[in-house]
């Protein structure tokens, strides 16, 4: 029957499972959206208030997942190794460019200075995430703000 192969009996838990993994799923895809705004609205509220920062992706034209700054004067390769030696990993670009050596071609046109625009760094949230990683990312961003604020004071 059937060329030789016969259809074997459904895997009728896996099925529920796979069901009730999709039902989990679309009911948190409501909510990560206004998790991850929460999230970004508690960096910008604390990171603007830092003399030499620059917030480049704020407000509601914005994803509400990836927030892009910079701290005036010092390189964006910089700043992501100052934090990955605290194992916070930030990017300088989008994934699709980071191979690339040249400045941003989104900050390019949106007419940021090259000096501002080489300092920029990317953070990107995701639905994992919390809040305690956020206060402990300030925390880290405040040693690294105090280091370098005395190293370009001395400069």
């Amino acid at each position: 029957q059937e060329h030789g192969m016969r259809s074997g009996t459904e895997n009728i838990p896996a099925i529920v499972a796979m069901a009730k993994a999709l039902r989990l799923s679309f009911e948190k895809h409501e909510a990560r959206p206004e998790h991850m705004k929460t999230l970004k609205e508690a960096l910008v509220q604390s990171l603007s208030t830092f003399d030499r920062v620059t917030i480049f992706s704020e407000g509601e034209n914005y994803a509400p997942h990836i927030l892009c700054l910079a701290l005036e004067g010092i390189r964006g390769e910089v700043m992501v190794h100052a934090f990955e030696e605290k194992q916070i990993y930030l990017s300088t670009t989008s994934a699709c460019s980071s191979k690339k050596e040249s400045v941003s071609s989104t900050l390019k046109a949106m007419a940021i200075p090259s000096r501002l625009a080489t300092s920029a760094v990317r953070i990107s949230l995701d639905e994992s995430n919390t809040i305690a990683e956020i206060e402990q990312f300030l925390i880290i961003f405040r040693q690294i703000y105090q280091r370098f604020s005395k190293i370009s004071s001395q400069g």
